[in-house]
């Protein structure tokens, strides 16, 4: 005698109703994960800090030693 379709169905809902609940599961978890990286993607900068930087990329100062020496250790270690 056949296996009647209805076990086979019966086999076969415990692995449908894993995948989805996996598929649940990822959406929740990357929906959950998007402010925490949207968070660490900005950079919130007071009056006087938006100033600061925006007048040292108009008309950055001259380097420094200290800038000079680290401008020295990179190019000894990556080349350029």
């Amino acid at each position: 005698m056949a296996k009647s379709s209805g076990s086979r169905q019966t086999r076969r809902t415990p692995a449908c109703a894993e995948s989805a609940v996996n598929r649940f599961m990822q959406a929740k978890a990357g929906a959950s994960a998007e402010p925490l990286f949207a968070s660490h993607e900005k950079v919130v900068l007071s009056a006087a800090d938006w100033t600061a930087f925006h007048d040292a990329l108009i008309d950055p100062p001259e380097p420094n030693a200290m800038l000079r020496k680290a401008a020295r250790r990179y190019r000894e270690r990556f080349g350029g």
